[in-house]
């Protein structure tokens, strides 16, 4: 399990001390090849890396999508791809057939379903042309086609490395660490990996000191109070709103407290645990009031009252809950705003220098003839608020002025666009963001001294944004920030792709893209309704999965740059029926494609550019926008409400303009490692160089000091 979390983590390779083989060492370098992977230090190969060769090649399949079968309903994709209304006609004549005739005559499908001899010729489908839904005999027949053909001379290659037994569990136990104490909340899809980490290094391998996102808390808690490790429990426990965290994961609720959940029975020696820890809470009136209806909820399994005598403080505040009778910190500070008297808790909001900051923009415009005096406050507590939170704040303030929306994105990763009431006067925006950004740099230089050491920085870092919330961002090849801009190869294939398999219900999911012009006016849009467009060809739809369905669309770059009406493809995947994206296997992504016509393989795993899995349970799914005049692929990864079922490109073009409008726009505004980069290199006294051959420390997109595809370090020792 090591090596394969190393391997799928880390890019790391296992090796053991063993003899070398030529012949084996070449054939290994080849396969590795084959599928898109080249070692950065072939000399240290040796023939250990044989002894779970299937398992490797399954993991490295995997991380590529290359662990599935993909096959799309026409076979002759994207060369004899039917006119849709003829198309449309024929299956209409299919079903008459079926419906009409007593025995009608043609090729009788395992489901007994007839397909016309003279009306469709099987050899070109995957599916059941009519109904559109699989066939066993059809699938396995246009499989054994897909792996006949001809690979794709284009590689998109990503670098792995030979590394030993002890280098393997140096950098495990590093990367364990780094994600536990990131300023970020962990990816959900990664949580498995870390915890069968912490089973193997063991709880002294953390410090609980040292991990600070309470959601992370959370994840360790449940950890630890499972393997009744109460000890440490309440070393991660800081406030009672930590322990209803704890217990919206013990049973499976939402831990961000956004939703309603259930809450486990506890035992004598937990409910005392949970009541020592109210007793000593700083401010546990106000912790109970914020979570009101869940602290009743969870005070009846608790029974505060019949331990009153060792815990009156605790039994106390629960009574007070229960009358209503509290009056809270939160509660004096929204009275106050709501009275039009905000200034006048500005020392009591100075004591809480996050919520201080956070209530900033509300302050400044409720009191605009005392914004001297509100900024000279926020000046004295800035070196109490966190870094990340600064970092946040100097890039909203700094580009407020840019848009008049607001863009929201949960902590479920759906997003909302809303107006923007209003914006502070460009005088004081600047002020804001230069005092900011001068306790940002203040606080960095706290991080310890660079001096005497030389730094580069890779420019292409500037197209990286700062992931400061994961935990819905999807599990792929790269971990990426929304608003991450990729480069997009000129005068390539764009292939996307999207791969499902239903569990016990008849899935359908749908891959769309909708074109926008320059002002992200809807120009057209190719999905099921409509299979070609203007350079843009759709494999066909499949409207069950039980064998695993695949749909692609083809992306001609060097046709559709001419189209004077196209800036923008934003291609989506929708739920039209069934079970959700997060209830079945199912991932999305794109390829790089040099050959594309029938002869060559559908999906070939060594083009793609990026995988990532689907989560989400809404109607649809934003992954990517396209961006043709620059000539980048804009990360979206949104989930977006939706309908329950049918959802279609036609009915939500609207939202998708606004969407990815908006994306754009915050893609410019948000931070990105580059100015990070920059910041801990001038604050901290680095001698920035040319090349990274000079330096000591170096940023950049893979095998730096700290790189984009190793987030979880930047977030924990940068941010």
């Amino acid at each position: 399990m090591l090596s394969a979390i190393a391997l799928r983590r880390l890019r790391l390779l296992s090796t053991a001390p063993s003899s070398v083989q030529i012949r084996s060492k070449l054939t290994f370098l080849a396969q590795l090849a084959g599928m898109g992977y080249r070692v950065e230090n072939p000399q240290d190969y040796n023939d250990s890396v044989l002894y779970d060769f299937t398992e490797t090649v399954e993991v490295l399949k995997a991380m590529r999508g290359g662990a599935v079968d993909y096959v799309p309903l026409f076979s002759g994709f994207p060369d004899k791809v039917p006119e849709n209304d003829a198309y449309f006609v024929d299956r209409l004549i299919g079903f008459l057939v079926r419906d009409c005739l007593t025995y009608p005559q043609g090729t009788r499908l395992e489901n007994g379903a007839v397909v016309p001899d003279w009306l469709f010729d099987l050899q070109q489908f995957g599916a059941d042309p009519i109904s559109q839904m699989q066939d066993p005999k059809l699938w396995a027949a246009a499989r054994e086609k897909q792996a006949d053909r001809n690979q794709d001379a284009h590689v998109e290659w990503i670098s792995l490395r030979f590394a030993d037994f002890e280098e393997i569990e140096a950098c495990a136990l590093a990367y364990l660490r780094a994600n536990l104490y990131a300023k970020s909340s962990i990816q959900e899809t990664l949580r498995p990996d870390l915890t069968w980490l912490l089973a193997h290094f063991g709880a002294e391998a953390i410090d609980p000191a040292q991990v600070v996102f309470r959601e992370t808390k959370t994840y360790l808690s449940h950890y630890f109070w499972t393997r009744q490790d109460y000890a440490t429990v309440a070393r991660l426990c800081d406030t009672p709103t930590d322990y209803l965290r704890l217990f919206a994961a013990l049973s499976g609720g939402d831990v961000s407290l956004a939703e309603k959940t259930t809450y486990p029975k506890l035992t004598r020696v937990q409910r005392r645990l949970v009541l020592g820890a109210l007793e000593r809470a700083t401010n546990l009136a106000e912790d109970l009031r914020r979570y009101r209806g869940l602290w009743l909820a969870l005070g009846r399994g608790l029974h505060p009252g019949a331990e009153s005598k060792r815990f009156p403080r605790a039994a106390q505040a629960f009574h007070e809950l229960r009358n209503g009778t509290i009056r809270t910190f939160n509660s004096s500070i929204e009275m106050a705003f709501q009275a039009g008297k905000s200034l006048e808790m500005l020392e009591k909001l100075a004591e809480r220098p996050s919520l201080l900051a956070r209530r900033l923009q509300q302050l400044l415009r409720a009191n605009p003839s005392a914004q001297a005096t509100i900024l000279d406050r926020l000046r004295r507590v800035a070196p109490e608020v966190p870094l990340k939170l600064l970092i946040q704040l100097e890039s909203y303030f700094r580009h407020q002025w840019r848009s008049k929306y607001r863009v929201i994105v949960n902590k479920k990763g759906k997003m909302r666009v809303v107006p923007r009431p209003y914006t502070l006067n460009g005088e004081l925006l600047e002020q804001l963001a230069d005092l900011l950004q001068a306790e940002i740099r203040a606080q960095v230089a706290l991080k310890g001294s660079w001096s005497g050491k030389k730094c580069w920085i890779d420019p292409e870092l500037k197209r990286y944004t700062i992931p400061f919330q994961l935990r819905k961002t999807s599990d792929g090849m790269m971990v990426l920030g929304r608003g991450t801009r990729l480069p997009l190869e000129p005068g390539k294939v764009l292939r996307l792709f999207v791969y499902w398999k239903q569990n016990q219900r008849r899935t359908d999911l749908d891959l769309s893209l909708i074109k926008f012009d320059q002002e992200m006016r809807a120009t057209g849009n190719v999905s099921y309704t409509r299979l070609a467009s203007g350079g843009i060809v759709h494999s066909g739809d499949i409207q069950d999965a039980p064998h695993g369905a695949a749909e692609f669309i083809d992306v001609d770059l060097s046709v559709v740059r001419e189209l004077a009406d196209c800036r923008y493809l934003a291609p989506q995947i929708n739920h039209f029926r069934g079970e959700k994206f997060n209830q079945m296997d199912c991932h999305s992504g794109w390829m790089i494609r040099e050959q594309v016509d029938a002869s060559y393989q559908t999906f070939d795993l060594k083009t793609v550019q990026n995988k990532f899995d689907l989560t989400g349970s809404s109607g649809y799914c934003l992954p990517i926008l396209v961006d043709l005049a620059k000539s980048e692929i804009l990360f979206v990864d949104l989930y977006v409400t939706g309908s329950g079922s049918q959802n279609t490109a036609e009915r939500s073009v609207h939202d998708v303009s606004v969407l990815s409008r908006e994306m754009v726009r915050l893609g410019e505004m948000l931070p990105n490692l580059y100015d990070l980069a920059v910041l801990h290199q001038q604050a901290r006294g680095a001698e920035p160089v040319d090349q990274p051959e000079e330096a000591k420390i170096t940023f950049g997109l893979s095998g730096r000091t700290y790189s984009a595809d190793r987030m979880e370090k930047i977030l924990s020792e940068l941010c």
